[in-house]
Order: structure tokens, then C-alpha cells, then sequence
């Protein structure tokens, strides 16, 4: 064996045997191990007990001095790779600077090859996708996983080097991992052996505490994996854990999302938000969880949650708590279970809130100190049980009162005081229905906010949520019955103090019609406080069970709706509309038709339809369908706007923007570009900004649209507003809304309220002058609807708040009635304040080069552009910014939408 000399030389406190005895000894570990016939020292030891002593005090030294090797989770024997032989790729093939060595894995999406890079001489973990695998999905998840990979660095996460396209074969380069061993295969190799190591527990919290770490690096870099599984955690032979597959990764402060129906995970490890809630409100969170059932895994070398279906997984997920570790493996320490389930926790709040903290507790745990995460107390285990069973708690609740109605049968006749304990019995099975069922309302009225937005993916929480929805609403006789008996009880109706006429002032006919009034709703009282409780509870829940299904705005209806939408979007907007995506994808990638984009490629978006080019801008435009219909074109290539069209998307060509404006000088005369007399410091220093494509609305959210999706129209000024010698109509911009109002309602749809820098961009238009349409104000005439001269007719106070057109009108006007800019948008300048994601900054300094929005916690404040109907000229000048409270909201401020294109 290699090093003899040394470990004799090292042998000097092993005397009771000689040093080539145990030097065979720790050979046999050695080769016993390589082969997968064991994995730890300690079992090993016990097969010699008369040597045991001395082997391990030379193991130890021999370990600490690397002349063993240590790991513990490595498999030393090699896992085949399997080989598709319609993938066209053979050894010692070339691509690129790359030459094929073996093939070392193989998925659904491609294989990876070890691979030799020729320039560097080096050895590199090629991965290709399949040819019958590339399209739109499948590139943008590769093209993420590189970024996400490309951004880390950290001894826990597989290196990426490169990647590239030659040939059709689209490729990424990363570290090679020796042995293409993962945590799969450990597990696998655990789960054969009759006895587990005698420190396995301890080398498995290590584990798991070495890669929440490289997750805690990840997510300090704005990288979510939201895949984690063992297959996607490797091991290199020195035990560190190795993280890869970034393919479904979210990279946090990129805005782009996928919007074709990708479903991030892998049922067997998602987290209970995964499954139920909306993409964009997953966060680093869900990794804990996913690590916390990887733990449970390794401790039990079983999986938390099991089933025959995804469908009965993904219950097993959200409503069911795993089997107790300590009950399945008594030897796991009670420490590590208590922190497994910590991490396991369904709310989000009450798990480890980072992976440090979890990794932190893991330390504790393996220095024997106290660990943070506790055990869950008794009664929080019996709610927990109770509100995940309702229907088996009154099952059980059912079950006693019938015990009780039997016994009573048997006994009640001669004994009164079992009659009683019946009633009473009875009195609390209706209690229990009751309380349930203000716990359940609770919860659906608290889970409709999350089943957004309406994509396929929620389709299973959505009937889940109107199943429950249904089985509340069947309970409401019971509810009302219960309350019409309690009334029997209550005190008499005291009709002179209902009708405020004690002394009897009142005529006859006065006060027989007032008394048909008053009894309709009179306030029933009790002389029991505990009855006077359950009429007032029973009152509130009949009257929010009514509120739900109500047919005309109740939440069922709603949810309903969003079901039958979610079901039939991807036909509607994608299937049904194939060929049309396919004209504006060539259109938009054709440089000759389309030079403004550049050769863009996109791919068909999930909810939105193509509906062509504007004939004057020459861009594309698409229609969003959860807002409303698909407008036409008139004969000239127009849209045709009327109160039910929904959203029009402008895909905006990417571009530099030089963002801001200074005040002319001799370095800057007035009339060169971002030039204006009337610049303020916040809208300095100039900086450029480079600005991706993105989707911006041609028009500002109308309160017809607002209307659809809400349920309600918070505008100041509605149809039923006189404003001047008309009315506004539902064509008329939303307004009156908060900036919070607006961010949840456009995260519900996955749209998202425009970055600052994109606003500018887009309301530019190209234009570098002090508006968009020139340097002098007057150029706004016919463009922007605002509160002067140049543009109404006003009183004599030019400082008044109500002005008017020619035509009489006062207030906004109907979006789309003035002339739009360059790129097809209207209103940017005038009409109502537009909301920006941006928090407000004293200056440019430090901005963002690119088009993200720039948000830090310094401020509150929020960014509102384009000025208003009751302002000046000069709050629509192309660089001015104002700003107000996220909570404040008025009659000019309204919004308008944008949309990320997918990854690629």
C-alpha cells in the first residue's frame, strides 16, 4: 500500500499489535469502501474488537493527515452513464474547443460529457440538449441555468465556465465532478445496507449543513433554485456537496418570467407555495423547505411524502404533516429531527427564515449546544391536526353526540341529568360545525388573494379552493337554523324602545308601518352572554357565507371564473392562435421587415394575442386576454376602441437611453439633446441606460378594465360623475389608486407597473428634446391632455383645479384621444400621473445602467411620471419626475402596465 513507511513510523502508540496487522486492517477499510461494501469506520472497527482501540486512534492520525481518504458520502464505484444511441454524439468528437471524452449522464433534455477543453487542457462536464429536444422552453431553462450557474461561485455549487451554440448543438461547459456520484446514489446505497454506520446521523447533518451554505451563497447572489432534489446534488470526493441544475432556477432581480405554462420543481420537493401559490410571490423560502425534506430523506431513507399521483403528492404536501422520523428510526437525535422539521414547516413564517439560520442550527446541534428550533407544543400539534381534519373533527364530534343520543335512548327516561349532558353534547356538536366554519371562511377568504395569476399551474388549487367553497356554502341552512332557534330564546321585543315612542306619541298607521320596518331588523337580546356571543358569531358567518356565493360579485363566481379562464388560456392564446405567433415571430426576427427590433427572437406568451403592427409606429401589438376582448383594425390598419377591450401591448424595441435632463450651459446649450430649461437636480446627473425589449401598454388602465378585474371602480370621477357637459365612461382612465392598490393588482395578472427608466424610454419615444414632441410647449397641442394654455381653455385662475376643453369637458379624457408617440403610445404626456416601480432618489447617482427597476429601503416614496389633467406643461416634460406615499391616491393618479419577454 501506498505511504507504509509513514504509517509505520505513525504507529508508535499502537503497541499491543504489530503495526503490519492493522496496516492490513485499514487496507481491507480502505478496499471494503471503494467497492460500496461499507461507508463508515466505526462499523468496520467492530468486526475487530481485539484490535478496535488501536485502529481507531491510527485512523484518526492517518485521516488528519490525508494519508486515507475521509469521505463518507462518496461512492468510489463509478455510475454508468446510459446512452442514447439516437443522440448522434460519439467519443472523441469535437465541438467547438471541446473534445468528447465518455458520456457521464444522461436526462429527458440531453446528456453530459466528460470532455476535454483543448486550449486550457483541462477536463470540463459538457452538457448538450438533444436536437429533438431544442425550442423556445428548452433553450430559455438552458440559457438560465448558465446565468444563474455563471453568477455563483462558491465551493458548494458546480462551476460554469461557458456556453455556446455550434452547428445546432447547444452546449454549456462546467466543473467536472469526479465519479458522477450524487446524493441519489448514496441514498440508494444507505437504504441496502441491513445496519446504518454508527455516525451517520452526524456526517448527515454535515451534509445538509455544507449545502444550505452553498444555498445561502446562491441566494445571496439573487439565485433561487427551486429544484432541489438529490438528484441535483452531487458529491465530490471530498464529501463537499456539489449543487447544480440552475434550469428552474428564479434569478430574483431579473424581471423577466416564463409565461408558457413552466411549472418550477419537482413534486416529490416542492414546497407547499410552489403548489399553491402565485410564481412571482415564491421566495428563498421555498429552498429551506425542499432542504428539509432532502434531510428527512437521508434520515429516513424515505421520502416525506408519498403517493401514486402527483395530484395525491402535492396534497400530501399542503395538508398533511410526514410521518414523525423518531417514530420510523429511533436512533435519529432528537435535535435533528426538531430542526428537519423546522425547515419542513407548510408556513413560510415559521420555518428557518434563511439557510444560515438553518445551517446555524445544524452547527449547534454537531457541537452539542442548544439548538434554536423547538418541538411543537401539544395543543399547537392538536390545532394543526384539527384544522387539516375538519371534516374528521366533526366526523368525531358527530360520533360523540350520536354515542350520547344512544345511551340517552337507553337511559333518558329515567334519568334527567342524561337528558341534560345530551343536550348539551348536541349544543357543542353545533359549535364545533360553527367555529369550523368561521375558521374556514376565514381561510378562503385569505387563499383567494394567492390564486393568482390564472395559468394552468393553479388550476388545482383553484378547484381545491371551490370545492371547500361548496361544502361551506352547504352548511348555511344549518347555520340559520341554528340562529332561528337561538332567537326562541332571546328576551322580548320591546316595541316602544325600538320604535323611540315610550310615551306612545306616535299615530296609529306611523306606527304600524315604522314596526313593519323596525321588526325586519331588529338587534335580538339575551340575557346570557354566552348566547348573546353565538348569535352575534352565527350572524357574521351566515352573513359572509352569503357574501361568498353571492351570483352577483361573491368570491365564489369570481374563483369560478378564474378557474374556467385558467383552463381554457393556453388553448386560446397560444393553440388557437398558432399561426399568428408564428407571422409575428418571423416578422419581429426579420430585419428587413422589422429592422427597429434587431433580429429579436420571442417565443408565444401565455395570455396575450398578436393582433398585428400599428400602421403608423410599424410595431407589433398584443392583446391581453384576462382583460378584456381582442380589438379589430378599421380599413386604415386602427384600433378599434371600445369600453370591453382589454389591455394593448406595444413591444418596445431595446435601445440606449440617455435618462434625465440639466439645465442649458456652455457644455450643454439649450436645444441640444437633454437639454431644458426647467431640469431639476433629481434629474441628474445624465446617465445611459441600456433598456431591453419589454411589452408597455399603448394605454393607460381604463376603469372598464379595472372594473373586470376588481369587482369595483375606485375612480373620483366614474360614468356616474357629471364632469363638465359630459360624463366619463368606462373608456375614461382609472384613477384614485394607491401605488400598493396597483402593484397587487398587477402582480395578480403577472404584469408589473414600468421601471422609471423604461417609462422614459417608451414616453420618449427616441426623442431627446425636453417633451417628446419638441422643446416648446406648444408641440404638446393635440398630444397631451393638460391644465393650459396651450392645450384648454381655462377661467381666469390659472391656478384652478377643474379646466375645459373646447367642447366643454372637464377632467381626463378617454385614453387613446390624443395623438400617440413614436413607438404607438398614448397619454404618456397628460391625462392622469402614471405609477413607476421605482422608490424615489434624490439624484441619479448610483442608478442602475440597465432598465431594472432601482428600489432600496431607503424611501417610501414612489415615482410617478407624464403629469396630469390638473397640471401644467411642465410636469409633462420627457425627464420630470414627481413622487407621493404608496398609500396615497387621488383623482389624477392612474397607472399603466408592462411585461417582461421570457427568458431565453
Amino acid at each position: 500500500m501506498e505511504n507504509d513507511d509513514k504509517i509505520e513510523n505513525n504507529d508508535s502508540s499502537a503497541d499491543s499489535k504489530p503495526s503490519s496487522t492493522l496496516e492490513q486492517f485499514i487496507q481491507e477499510f480502505i478496499d471494503r469502501r471503494e467497492s460500496g461494501d461499507i461507508t463508515g469506520f466505526d462499523d468496520f472497527a467492530l468486526e475487530h474488537p481485539d484490535v478496535e482501540i488501536e485502529m481507531k486512534q491510527l485512523f484518526e492520525r492517518l485521516k488528519a493527515e490525508g494519508l486515507i481518504p475521509s469521505a463518507f458520502f462518496f461512492g468510489r464505484h463509478s455510475v454508468p452513464a446510459a446512452i442514447d444511441p439516437g443522440f448522434r454524439l460519439h467519443e472523441g468528437q469535437v465541438i467547438s474547443e471541446y473534445r468528447l471524452v465518455k458520456p457521464i449522464g444522461q436526462g429527458g433534455m440531453g446528456q453530459v460529457w466528460e470532455a476535454e477543453q483543448v486550449s486550457l487542457q483541462r477536463r470540463v462536464a459538457l452538457k448538450v440538449i438533444k436536437p429533438e429536444k431544442v425550442n423556445e422552453r428548452t433553450l430559455r431553462l438552458f440559457a438560465r441555468e448558465a446565468r444563474a450557474g455563471g453568477r455563483l461561485s462558491h465551493p458548494g455549487i458546480v462551476t460554469v465556465y461557458d456556453q455556446g451554440e455550434e452547428e445546432g448543438i447547444h452546449w454549456i461547459t462546467m466543473e467536472l465532478i469526479e465519479g458522477n456520484w450524487t446524493l441519489k446514489n448514496f441514498i440508494e446505497q444507505m437504504s441496502r445496507l441491513p445496519q446504518l454506520p454508527g455516525d451517520y446521523y452526524r456526517q448527515v447533518a454535515l451534509f445538509i449543513k455544507k449545502t444550505g451554505e452553498a444555498l445561502q451563497a446562491a441566494h445571496n447572489a439573487g439565485v433561487i433554485h427551486r429544484d432541489l432534489k438529490p438528484q441535483n446534488i452531487l458529491i465530490a470526493p471530498n464529501d463537499q456537496p456539489k449543487l447544480t441544475d440552475f434550469g428552474l432556477a428564479k434569478i430574483t432581480d431579473e424581471t423577466a418570467i416564463s409565461h408558457t405554462g413552466e411549472f418550477a420543481g419537482t413534486y416529490f420537493y416542492m414546497s407547499p407555495e410552489q403548489i399553491t401559490a402565485g410564481r412571482i410571490r415564491i421566495d428563498h423560502r421555498t429552498d429551506i423547505f425542499s432542504l428539509g425534506m432532502i434531510l428527512y430523506e437521508l434520515l429516513a431513507l424515505r421520502r416525506p411524502f408519498e403517493g401514486d399521483t402527483s395530484h395525491q403528492v402535492a396534497d400530501q404536501i399542503v395538508n398533511y404533516d410526514p410521518p414523525d422520523l423518531r417514530k420510523l428510526r429511533s436512533l435519529i437525535p432528537g435535535e435533528i429531527a426538531v430542526i428537519c422539521n423546522k425547515a419542513m414547516e407548510k408556513g413560510r413564517e415559521r420555518r428557518y427564515q434563511s439557510m444560515a439560520e438553518f445551517a446555524t442550527d445544524i452547527s449547534s446541534f454537531l457541537n452539542n449546544e442548544p439548538i434554536v428550533a423547538q418541538p411543537p407544543k401539544p395543543w399547537r400539534k392538536s390545532m394543526k391536526w384539527i384544522y387539516r381534519n375538519l371534516v374528521v373533527s366533526v366526523a368525531v364530534g358527530v360520533a360523540f353526540v350520536f354515542l350520547l343520543g344512544f345511551l340517552g335512548f337507553v337511559l333518558l327516561w329515567s334519568n334527567p341529568k342524561i337528558r341534560h349532558e345530551k343536550n348539551l353534547a348536541n349544543d357543542r356538536y353545533k359549535e364545533i360545525i360553527r367555529l369550523a366554519d368561521v375558521k374556514r371562511i376565514s381561510d378562503l377568504e385569505a387563499e383567494e388573494k394567492t390564486l393568482w395569476p390564472a395559468y394552468p399551474e393553479k388550476i388545482i388549487a383553484l378547484e381545491d379552493w371551490l370545492g371547500r367553497s361548496r361544502d361551506l356554502a352547504g352548511r348555511l341552512a344549518i347555520h340559520e337554523k341554528t340562529l332561528m332557534d337561538l332567537k326562541a330564546i332571546a328576551l322580548p321585543f320591546d316595541r316602544s324602545i325600538a320604535l323611540n315612542d315610550r310615551d306612545g306619541q306616535l299615530a296609529t298607521a306611523d306606527r304600524q308601518t315604522l314596526e313593519v320596518e323596525v321588526s325586519k331588523h331588529r338587534a335580538w337580546v339575551f340575557d346570557s352572554t354566552a348566547s348573546q356571543w353565538q348569535q352575534d358569531t352565527l350572524l357574521e358567518l351566515i352573513t359572509r357565507i352569503k357574501a361568498l356565493v353571492n351570483e352577483e360579485n361573491g368570491l365564489q363566481k369570481k374563483v369560478q371564473k378564474r378557474l374556467e379562464f385558467a383552463a381554457t388560456i393556453e388553448k386560446r392564446s397560444i393553440e388557437d392562435f398558432q399561426s399568428a405567433w408564428e407571422i409575428a415571430i418571423d416578422s419581429i426576427a426579420d430585419t428587413t421587415k422589422c429592422a427597429e427590433y434587431n433580429g429579436l427572437t420571442i417565443e408565444p406568451i401565455i395570455g396575450l394575442v398578436p393582433i398585428g403592427r400599428d400602421a403608423k409606429s410599424g410595431l407589433w401589438e398584443f392583446a391581453h386576454l384576462q382583460t378584456g376582448d381582442i380589438p379589430e383594425r378599421d380599413s386604415e390598419g386602427n384600433l378599434v376602441w371600445n369600453e370591453e377591450m382589454g389591455l394593448v401591448f406595444v413591444l418596445v424595441p431595446g435601445g440606449t437611453l440617455t435618462m434625465g435632463a440639466v439645465t442649458p450651459s456652455d457644455d450643454q446649450p439649450k436645444g441640444t439633446d437633454n437639454s431644458d430649461p426647467a431640469a431639476q437636480p433629481d434629474e441628474s446627473p445624465l446617465h445611459d441606460v441600456e433598456i431591453a425589449p419589454f411589452l408597455m401598454s399603448k394605454y393607460e388602465f381604463t376603469q372598464g378594465q379595472w372594473l373586470r378585474i376588481t369587482g369595483e371602480n375606485p375612480s373620483l370621477y366614474d360614468p356616474d360623475e357629471e364632469l363638465g357637459e359630459k360624463k366619463a365612461t368606462l373608456l375614461h382612465p382609472v384613477e384614485n389608486v394607491s401605488w400598493n392598490v396597483c402593484n397587487e393588482m398587477a402582480q395578480n395578472l403577472d404584469l408589473r407597473m414600468p421601471s422609471e427608466a423604461e417609462w422614459e424610454y417608451a414616453a420618449r419615444a427616441l426623442a431627446t428634446t425636453v417633451f417628446w414632441t419638441g422643446n416648446d410647449e406648444l408641440s404638446l397641442l393635440g398630444a397631451a391632455n393638460l391644465a393650459d394654455s396651450c392645450c384648454k381653455k381655462f377661467a381666469a385662475d390659472p391656478m384652478m383645479t377643474f379646466v375645459e376643453w373646447d367642447d366643454g369637458f372637464a377632467g381626463h379624457a378617454p385614453t387613446g384621444s390624443f395623438r400617440p408617440n413614436r413607438f404607438g403610445l398614448h397619454d404618456v404626456a397628460g391625462n392622469v400621473c402614471e405609477w413607476c416601480q421605482d422608490t424615489w432618489h434624490e439624484t441619479y447617482s448610483n442608478a442602475p445602467k440597465t432598465g431594472i427597476a432601482w428600489v432600496d429601503d431607503k424611501s417610501e416614496l414612489r415615482v410617478i411620471r407624464g403629469g396630469s389633467w390638473s397640471r401644467t406643461a411642465s410636469s409633462c416634460r420627457s425627464a420630470y419626475r414627481a413622487w407621493d406615499d404608496p398609500e396615497m391616491h387621488d383623482y389624477d393618479l392612474g397607472l399603466r402596465l408592462a411585461l417582461s419577454l421570457p427568458s431565453h
